[in-house]
């Protein structure tokens, strides 16, 4: 899994000059799609239905959950799990010292 800068505005991308887009429940969708192709609609489902998600979520809180059932699930999965956490760390951290030197202007 590579971290992908994506285009965002300026109220969207919380991690200055990185570009670097908050990860989604579609990024992680497109994760287990990328190991399970067609077979991912009903390990999809199942993983929502777990962490008590619809999947049109879009708060962090609601991919945390995600990967923490991930983190659960099967071995290629938790991979995926992995993968998605290290990019969820990687964007707050990013965020975190973005909001620093914001506040220290």
């Amino acid at each position: 899994m590579t971290m992908r800068a994506a285009a965002t505005t300026p109220e969207q991308d919380a991690t200055g000059g990185h570009r670097l887009a908050r990860p989604s429940l579609d990024d992680a969708r497109a994760a287990v799609h990328s190991l399970y192709g067609p077979h991912t609609g009903d390990i999809w489902q199942n993983l929502l239905f777990t962490a008590g998600l619809t999947g049109n979520e879009t708060s962090s809180a609601a991919m945390d959950r995600m990967v923490a059932v991930m983190q659960a699930a099967e071995p290629l999965v938790q991979l995926c799990a992995r993968g998605l956490q290290v990019r969820v760390s990687a964007y707050r951290s990013l965020a975190a010292k973005a909001q620093d030197q914001r506040e220290s202007r």
